[in-house]
């Protein structure tokens, strides 16, 4: 009976809980998944915003093209024009979210596929230049 006894006290001293060893080993593989994970996500964050940048130099484009539609002609094409078209002051900066200028200097594009448009600044706003530039050919 006394041999029964001590049996089961040692089976209970033998089960309850995790080794040490056991957890170092469960906390080295989750670091190992951590270390793994987080670049990924870290690059995800750049594709993103040079997609919202590609977006809105679509928007841009689209303004324009449905400017030129109407009036004809891009020789009068300025900021305020656009503002009929697209909400200007909503096209925000992907970097830094603040709201970015539209510089145009368009030179002799007779059409709108004559207009290259891009982003250029350090995405710090519309402070430190940062715009979206609509330039014609020669630019």
């Amino acid at each position: 009976m006394k041999k029964l006894i001590y049996m089961i006290e040692k089976a209970k001293r033998d089960e309850s809980g995790f080794t040490l060893v056991e957890l170092l080993i469960v906390v080295a593989i989750i670091g190992v998944l951590v270390a793994i994970i987080v670049p990924v996500m870290g690059g995800q964050t750049e594709t993103a915003r040079e997609n919202a940048n590609d977006a809105n130099i679509r928007t841009i484009k689209s303004a324009i093209s449905a400017y030129y539609a109407e009036e004809g002609s891009l020789d009068e094409l300025d900021e305020s024009a656009l503002k009929e078209y697209i909400d200007v002051d909503e096209i925000e900066c992907p970097w830094d979210d603040s709201v970015t200028g539209i510089n145009i200097d368009i030179n002799d594009a007779d059409k709108p596929g004559d207009l290259d448009v891009e982003h250029e600044g350090d995405g710090e706003g519309p402070a430190s230049g940062d715009a979206y530039k609509i330039s014609g050919p020669g630019d």
